[in-house]
């Protein structure tokens, strides 16, 4: 099964966003989204802080916030 970080980098480039464009429209720094997409999660700030870039970098990509959390 592929791993969170994967899943979203894989969607994000169907896209055609770039890390740049998501860090501006989520106001997530670029360095979180290098983690979420590394799936190191373990470099975010915490729990509440990795489910709420979670819910913001899958809303704007237009993914279902929930689903995104349940792969999590």
């Amino acid at each position: 099964m592929e791993s969170i970080g994967r899943y979203l980098h894989r969607e994000r480039e169907i896209r055609q966003v770039s890390l740049e464009e998501l860090a501006q429209t989520t106001r997530i720094p670029l360095k979180m989204l290098h983690a979420i997409e590394s799936d190191r999660f373990d470099k975010l700030p915490g729990e509440v802080f990795a489910r709420g870039f979670l819910r913001s970098y899958a809303q704007a990509l237009g993914l279902p916030p929930d689903d995104v959390l349940a792969l999590y």
